[in-house]
C-alpha cells in the first residue's frame, strides 16, 4: 500500500486531455511543506511526491532523504480513483485555544485569529486510486503560499475524469484486440466422390389391371365386381 500521510506544498499541478511535452495527462509534483524545505528543494534534496498519468501507466514516486521509490501502474490495472479534502479542525482549536491563553490580556483575538487562518489555510486535497489487487495509493496537498498554487476539490475531479476516460479506452481497446483476433475454423473433412455416394431407391409395386373373365373389360386389383357386366371377380 503506497499511502503518503503527510500532506505535500503543491509545485506543479497540470490535468489536460491532451498530453503535455513529456506524455502525461496528469502531472502533480509536492514537495515538504516549510521554507527551510523550499530552500532544500531547490537544492533537489527535499522530499518531493510525485503523480502522473500517461497513455498507458500511473507513475505514483516518493522522494525523501534517503532515497526514492516508485510505484507504476498499468491502466488496465486500475479500478477505481477517489479524491476528498479535510480541514484541520482540531489542531486549529487547540493552536487557537492557547494561543488565546498566552494573549489573554488582548481577550484572546490573536488565538482566535490564528485559529480561523490556520483551519482556512491549511486544507489538504487527497487524492489517489486503488489498483485490481486492492492496493491503495494515495498522497495529501495543501497550498502553496511561495509557488502561490492553489488547491481545488474540483481541480481532483477533473483529474479523476481524465484517469476513468483514460482507463475506459484502455478497456474499450483490449476488448476490441480480443474480439478482432481471428479463431482458426475446423479443417473440412474429405469430400466423398460420386462413387462412394449411394442413393437408394424405394420400389412401389404397382397393380397391374386383369381383364373379366365375362366381358374382358379390364378390371382393377381390387375390384370385386366387374363394372361393365357385374360378374363377380375372384
Amino acid at each position: 500500500m503506497a499511502v503518503v500521510k503527510n500532506a505535500f506544498v503543491i509545485k506543479t499541478w497540470s490535468a489536460s486531455n491532451r498530453m503535455d511535452s513529456e506524455g502525461n495527462y496528469v502531472n502533480i509534483e509536492g514537495r515538504a511543506g516549510g521554507l527551510v524545505s523550499w530552500f532544500l528543494n531547490l537544492l533537489g534534496i527535499s522530499p518531493t511526491v510525485c503523480l502522473k498519468v500517461r497513455s498507458s501507466k500511473i507513475i505514483f514516486q516518493e522522494g525523501s532523504l534517503e532515497g526514492m521509490f516508485s510505484l507504476v501502474t498499468p491502466l488496465e490495472n486500475t479500478c477505481s480513483m477517489f479524491y476528498g479534502f479535510k480541514r484541520p479542525l482540531m489542531e486549529a482549536v487547540i493552536w487557537g485555544s492557547v494561543l488565546g491563553a498566552a494573549t489573554f490580556f488582548l481577550l484572546g483575538i490573536p488565538g482566535i485569529i490564528f485559529g480561523v487562518l490556520y483551519f482556512i489555510l491549511n486544507k489538504r486535497l487527497t487524492i489517489g486510486f486503488t489498483d485490481i489487487g486492492g492496493r491503495v495509493s494515495e498522497v495529501a496537498f495543501k497550498r502553496s503560499v511561495i509557488e502561490g498554487k492553489l488547491i481545488d476539490e474540483s481541480d481532483a475531479s477533473r483529474v479523476c475524469d481524465i484517469l476513468q476516460a483514460l482507463v475506459d479506452a484502455r478497456h474499450e481497446m483490449a476488448l476490441n484486440v480480443r474480439g478482432s483476433e481471428s479463431v482458426p475454423a475446423p479443417a473440412p473433412g474429405p469430400v466423398p466422390t460420386p462413387s462412394q455416394i449411394r442413393v437408394e431407391q424405394t420400389s412401389v409395386a404397382v397393380p397391374t389391371p386383369h381383364p373379366c373373365k365375362k366381358c374382358g373389360q379390364p378390371l382393377d386389383a381390387a375390384s370385386t365386381f366387374c363394372d361393365e357386366c357385374g360378374t363377380q371377380v375372384g
